[in-house]
């Protein structure tokens, strides 16, 4: 039980993968100065989670605003990916695709935004809240709202209006808190 909790914590921290009946592997992320220090301190600091959440979302706007002006298309076709599949679940009322396709969403924003450290700030607190948190979101209407922000933020993106996606994505985090 110490060996299974201790291996929790490492995946968390992002240092090893889990992969159920595989076995755990040595992470094959690329190495970041800021992924380790701030997972501990996530970790062993978890009576901060408002701080967390009001970082998570100070980095999401910023994240969102520098996606508008991202030029790589590949990243932008995988978001236009995520978002197609959120809006399949949604008309298919699989809620819990849905909900994991949400944070595949704003991963892939993080990601657009082409700056890396906030990539990495964002994995790692995602991570982090997955695990301290549990969702309360199951009724149809709360996910069309949440699809409709969403859709908010995507037009935003994809039509390269940094100060739109930026008022989207704040909205966004202001009505799921």
């Amino acid at each position: 039980t110490n060996i299974r909790e201790a291996l929790k914590v490492l995946e968390v921290l992002g240092m090893i993968d889990i992969r159920p009946g595989q076995g755990s592997y040595l992470s094959s992320g690329e190495g970041n100065f800021f992924n380790i220090p701030l997972s501990w301190s996530l970790f062993m600091n978890g009576n901060q989670t408002d701080d967390i959440v009001e970082t998570r979302n100070i980095l999401e706007v910023k994240a969102a605003a520098l996606a508008a002006s991202c030029d790589k298309q590949e990243k932008l076709d995988r978001l236009t990916e995520v978002y197609s599949r959120m809006k399949e679940s949604l008309k298919t009322q699989n809620y819990k695709e849905f909900l994991q396709e949400d944070v595949v969403f704003h991963t892939c924003i993080a990601d657009c935004s082409e700056n890396q450290v906030i990539f990495s700030m964002l994995q790692t607190i995602s991570n982090f809240m997955k695990h301290i948190s549990q969702t309360g979101m199951v009724e149809e209407s709360q996910l069309q709202d949440i699809y409709e922000e969403h859709k908010a933020i995507y037009n935003a993106i994809m039509d390269r209006d940094s100060k739109a996606a930026e008022k989207a994505m704040e909205e966004h985090l202001q009505k799921s808190a």
